[in-house]
């Protein structure tokens, strides 16, 4: 099946009604090939992705590999002041990027239980740590970028 933008003009109840009718679909052993501008809708509805320039192939690879290394821990607390210094102070701190809001943006794989356990024994408040990984809208842009 090949649909050229799906959800278009559909308000919310629509779309979320468009996005489990595709799932169902897919789920039925149905390949569906999805065309659409909208790369968020991609990423919720699509196992993978494809992008083509001008007829080209650029790219083609599973969705949830979007990300690669390119993920970052979003962190905040009652005192961002005192969790930066704390993460500033971190061990393994030179894998890090550590920024005053309190986002950390790992050169490989986050090593967050070692991360929560050094801010739990400082005492320091932080509600849960976010994990946020790389948009395939981000991907999407690089891929073009890398291809002129």
């Amino acid at each position: 099946m090949i649909l050229d933008e799906p959800t278009n003009g559909l308000d919310p109840r629509g779309i979320a009604e468009m996005r489990e009718l595709i799932r169902t679909i897919a789920r039925q052993g149905k390949t569906i090939i999805l065309a659409s501008h909208l790369l968020d809708e991609v990423q919720k509805v699509c196992s993978h992705f494809a992008v083509l320039n001008k007829g080209k192939l650029l790219y083609s690879g599973l969705v949830n590999e979007v990300s690669g290394d390119d993920q970052r821990i979003e962190l905040s607390a009652g005192d961002m002041d005192q969790l930066y210094t704390l993460l500033e102070n971190y061990p393994g701190k030179e894998t890090l990027n550590v920024q005053k809001t309190g986002l950390l943006s790992p050169s490989r794989l986050i090593p967050r239980l070692p991360i929560s356990a050094v801010i739990f024994t400082s005492m320091v408040w932080c509600p849960p740590i976010c994990i946020l990984h790389k948009s395939l809208e981000k991907q999407f842009l690089d891929i073009l970028n890398e291809s002129k």
